[in-house]
């Protein structure tokens, strides 16, 4: 299973807060499944982490989260699948934000679904399965 973005950040908020949502729930449901997120998540995270105003706390948040997870890396026939869907979204005019993108194309080459909540954009990739929650 591959993870999104929204997802962890939905995970660390519901459980700062105490309560038990819908990625928590979700997350209650995958036990025993193992959890992989792409390298390009891990970016989209520190990125959060620099913005927020107590950074030093959201980093250990994050790295506790992180160690829970399998981290995948792209391996170099990556490039070329992202280009040609990167190609089929521009040419159709139906572009998703670029990590998620990045994201996406990382999923679909390693054949396995992404769970996410922003399913209308990861629903334009060809052959991605995509789980909401």
């Amino acid at each position: 299973m591959f993870l999104d973005t929204c997802f962890l950040i939905d995970i660390m908020r519901e459980s700062k807060k105490g309560i038990e949502g819908s990625a928590i729930k979700k997350l209650q449901l995958l036990e025993g499944v193992i959890l992989n997120i792409s390298l390009f998540t891990v970016c989209e995270l520190m990125g959060g982490v620099e913005k927020s105003s107590n950074s030093q706390r959201e980093r250990s948040n994050v790295e506790f989260l992180l160690e829970h997870l399998r981290v995948i890396y792209p391996e170099i026939g990556f490039a070329v699948s992202y280009g040609e869907i990167y190609g089929y979204l521009a040419r159709n005019g139906i572009m998703i934000p670029q990590m998620d993108l990045l994201i996406a194309c990382h999923a679909k080459i390693l054949n396995m679904p992404l769970i996410t909540k922003d399913v209308d954009h990861f629903k334009r990739i060809k052959g991605l399965v995509v789980e909401s929650y």
